[in-house]
């Protein structure tokens, strides 16, 4: 009888420590390295738009090994809203492209589509990073992380 009460502080002492190690966990601090604006309805990357990311290279250069960006976009341009975000998947992408050929590294960069544009709103394509939080899960790796 003596054992139960033991028993039962022990389990709720085993549930209370998981939840400890959660809420003391650091956050995921994102940081913005950049925010590109095409104007005059611009649908592609033209030289404005490439030199304004050209700029935000060498900072995407500077970054710690282990931390993965993510480059947004947002298109404006399209009759409804799934063409929007269709627009904004291949700008993304472009943008992808032409910051993967300028860095020549071997960061993890992601791709991500805003989809709340509306029509004659500004698109823009958007650059941050954040830190790995699976970086202690990758056991093994084959060949260079794309």
């Amino acid at each position: 009888m003596k054992t139960a009460p033991l028993s039962l502080l022990f389990a709720a002492w085993l549930m209370v420590i998981p939840s400890l190690a959660v809420a003391q966990s650091p956050p995921l601090v994102e940081e913005e390295i950049g925010i590109v604006r095409l104007k005059n309805g611009a649908a592609c990357l033209d030289k404005p738009v490439r030199r304004a990311l050209d700029a935000l290279v060498p900072r995407m250069s500077a970054l710690q090994p282990g931390r993965i960006v993510k480059i947004e976009a947002g298109a404006a341009w399209g009759s409804g809203r799934e063409e929007r975000i269709r627009n904004s998947f291949l700008l993304a992408l472009e943008a992808h492209r032409y910051l993967r050929a300028r860095l020549r590294s071997g960061q993890n960069l992601f791709i991500a589509v805003a989809s709340g544009l509306e029509p004659g709103e500004n698109a823009f394509i958007r650059v941050v990073t954040f830190p790995d939080s699976f970086a202690a899960v990758h056991v093994s790796q084959k060949g260079e992380r794309q």
